[in-house]
């Protein structure tokens, strides 16, 4: 789960960013506070490791639990800014090891508000990923639609962590903030 110190965060940019008004011009921009677990081909090894690897993407909180559904997202433009959000993801690395991370592959992701909509529009893109064992930067981009996204991932101090040697799989925790000019 996300700590509190990284949803106010979340909150407080969507209140900056805010729902433009219709004079003003198309920025879908908002916040995701996610789970990302990464699933190893191989093992990670202090050196010379370069696993190909799944994503798989949770909410890490519902910030609005009046709704069914989790909404882990807040998203602008829309007077209904919680989102629900789907993630499909794989990749390959060049190198994933304790001491660095050099990995990239596609990363789709599409969002839904509570009236079923599909808002902002999905993203068919591509991710890239950097950092160090417990501390990672995933990238998140998409020309077509000149989206860009970044998730600041941490290890997640709520599950059972396995050491970074030998590791199949970690679950890691984040925020994701994004803007797509639609």
């Amino acid at each position: 789960m996300v700590p509190a110190r990284k949803i106010v965060p979340l909150i407080a940019l969507l209140m900056l960013v805010g729902v433009p008004q219709p004079a003003h011009a198309a920025l879908w921009s908002g916040a995701c506070a996610l789970d990302v677990r990464f699933v190893f081909s191989e093992p990670i090894q202090p050196t010379g490791s370069n696993p190909n690897y799944t994503v798989t993407v949770t909410p890490a909180v519902d910030l609005d639990t009046g709704w069914p559904g989790s909404q882990p997202c807040l998203s602008s433009l829309d007077v209904d800014p919680f989102r629900s959000t789907s993630v499909v993801a794989s990749g390959s690395s060049s190198l994933w090891t304790c001491g660095a991370v050099l990995a990239s592959g596609p990363w789709d992701q599409g969002w839904q508000n509570q009236a079923g909509a599909f808002t902002p529009p999905a993203v068919f893109g591509s991710h890239s990923i950097t950092g160090a064992w417990g501390a990672w930067t995933v990238l998140i981009t998409s020309p077509s639609l000149n989206f860009t996204g970044v998730i600041e991932l941490t290890l997640d101090t709520g599950t059972p962590t396995p050491a970074c040697i030998g590791a199949t799989s970690v679950r890691t925790t984040g925020v994701m903030v994004f803007q797509d000019p639609s």
